[in-house]
């Protein structure tokens, strides 16, 4: 299996509001590639800190800090649907 590989970005027809995340699903055979966007924080915001892969006897899912306003923020998805 491939790692997982999750991202930050900020769409360019957003430029000017909120980062959204992203996951590169990665085909068995390793020939093809596709961006998933289909994790989400509960807020919009406004820069994602840092971002990172996670297993726990809970699940499998992601760790990610992030500002709104100058706030930080964590949050943690350890659903397995959220790294499939």
């Amino acid at each position: 299996m491939y790692p997982q590989l999750i991202l930050s970005y900020v769409p360019l027809d957003k430029v000017h509001k909120s980062t959204d995340l992203g996951r590169v699903q990665v085909d068995p055979s390793f020939a093809n590639w596709q961006l998933m966007s289909d994790l989400s924080l509960p807020e919009n915001a406004a820069s994602i800190l840092s971002i990172s892969p996670g297993n726990l006897p809970v699940g499998t899912g992601y760790f990610c800090l992030y500002t709104i306003q100058g706030q930080s923020y964590t949050h943690v998805d350890m659903s397995k649907k959220a790294l499939c």
